[in-house]
């Protein structure tokens, strides 16, 4: 008895263009919401959303978080805005703003986190062994920008990729 023949098709590539569209877009919109949502207050007394902490305490852990000055949201807002901009902007083919705006928004958390932990050391310094640290007070908005960031240059990379044999 001959075996019945099997009509399957090879499967179907995977759309890896159609993915990192989707990637750079998701990327930089992510870090955009990341702006609005708390950057520091998880475990601690005090809650400060991105348009609370200033932004000049990515650089000086001096500077208080509800200080004054350019709020870290603005800051990170411009950053999406120029990712958005690098996606849909026809003149540039190797896409730098999409690059730069992925990689500012890994820096600026990582720089926030490194400075929020100097600043919690002095904290618990002054007012006492009360256990506070960046890993326990950092909040969701600084997580969310790192995330955004690393999204957006997964994209590029793609991208990139699949452009470099054109």
């Amino acid at each position: 008895m001959a075996e019945p023949e099997s009509s399957t098709e090879p499967p179907a590539p995977i759309p890896w263009g159609s993915i990192a569209v989707a990637l750079v877009i998701a990327g930089p919109v992510i870090v955009g919401i990341s702006s609005f949502l708390e950057w520091v207050g998880r475990n601690f007394p005090v809650s400060y959303g991105g348009f609370d902490v200033p932004a000049k305490f990515i650089i000086d852990s001096e500077a208080n978080p509800d200080g004054s000055g350019l709020p870290i949201g603005v800051l990170v807002l411009v950053i999406a805005i120029v990712g958005l901009v690098g996606v849909f902007a026809p003149f540039t083919r190797s896409n730098i703003l999409v690059w730069v705006s992925g990689a500012a928004a890994v820096v600026v958390p990582l720089l926030f986190v490194y400075q929020l932990n100097d600043f919690m050391d002095r904290f618990n310094q002054v007012f006492g062994p009360g256990g506070f640290g960046a890993r326990n007070t950092v909040g969701v908005g600084a997580a969310l920008c790192g995330v955004g960031g690393v999204v957006t240059l997964v994209g590029a990379a793609i991208g990139q990729f699949l452009h470099r044999n054109d």
